[in-house]
């Protein structure tokens, strides 16, 4: 971090590293903001070669979502420890912040993004892509209704407990919740457990389901059927909704021969899991074409279970 360019680069630790409470599961989380592109890219660069999860921004673009009352702000006024800021322009911004008083919009779709994981893939990788997507849709769905109530807790540990404190889920639930993290770090890692089960799944997301008031029940979902809901999403659904979408589709369908861009794709997608900080953009500039590919395939053979 000792090479950061101009004088309006403000770096700071936020999350585990910077409350000092992480594990071995734990990110080593980083914002970095910086108007110039190619700086903020060299140091995000730099930050991920030495094992860093770097978070960019341009001033322009973080200081909209400070007036837009973002969490993620709060989060950052919480735990952020500033190690760079010359001009002290992120710490003022941060002391400054108050966050909104309702989330209801929010937590309506971070409820609706939680329907997804139900939908488990019938294969090995589909089983911890389930158990990934409902990480972090429990997560997002913890933070919103905590800070409904004014709580503002950010890491799943604490997360799980405030929602026990308000009754939305049991103390006894939270043993098997917390191993959320251990599953999201093994389908990044590409760590399969082969004894894992559909059963041992579904018991997870209907527990969730069950104490949320979602209303649905996990199902085997052939691929057939997870390529269709990749095809033609729920209306309303946002770009990361739609990309968990088509990255199960990528993950379900078995390649043959003939299907070389397929396995392109799926190995774009692979590191781009391994690399949240890399997620967005990949999916954002693939998504056409892996939908293409994808269309090409359902329409000139029957989809194989990978």
């Amino acid at each position: 971090m000792n090479t950061v360019g101009s004088t309006n680069t403000a770096i700071a630790l936020f999350g585990s590293v910077a409350r000092r409470d992480g594990d071995r599961l734990s990110d080593k989380d980083v914002l970095v903001i910086n108007d110039d592109a190619s700086t903020a890219k060299s140091l995000a660069h730099n930050l991920r070669c030495n094992g860093w999860s770097p978070v960019s921004y341009s001033w322009r673009r973080f200081e909209a979502a400070v007036r837009s009352k973002r969490l993620f702000i709060q989060h950052l006024r919480q735990d952020a420890k500033i190690v760079r800021d010359v001009d002290g322009r992120l710490k003022e911004t941060l002391k400054d912040f108050r966050p909104r008083f309702e989330y209801l919009d929010d937590l309506r779709s971070a409820e609706e993004f939680l329907i997804l994981p139900s939908a488990i893939p019938n294969c090995m990788r589909g089983l911890y892509w389930s158990l990934d997507v409902l990480a972090v849709g429990l997560r997002n769905f913890g933070i919103l209704r905590l800070a409904h109530e004014g709580i503002y807790r950010f890491n799943l540990c604490s997360i799980l407990n405030g929602l026990v404190s308000i009754g939305t889920i049991k103390s006894t639930d939270v043993g098997e919740l917390i191993r959320l993290r251990d599953y999201k770090r093994m389908y990044r890692a590409r760590r399969f457990h082969a004894k894992f089960t559909f059963r041992d799944v579904a018991n997870v997301v209907n527990l969730v389901s069950d104490r949320i008031g979602i209303g649905t029940r996990a199902k085997k979902t052939s691929a057939e059927d997870i390529v269709h809901s990749a095809l033609f999403p729920t209306k309303g659904s946002d770009w990361y909704e739609q990309a968990r979408r088509l990255e199960a589709a990528l993950f379900a369908v078995k390649p043959n021969r003939n299907d070389p861009e397929l396995c392109s794709f799926r190995s774009e997608i692979e590191h781009a899991v391994e690399s949240p900080a890399d997620y967005g953009w990949t999916i954002k500039v693939n998504a056409a074409r892996i939908s293409d590919q994808l269309w090409d395939i359902a329409g000139s053979r029957p989809l194989e279970n990978w």
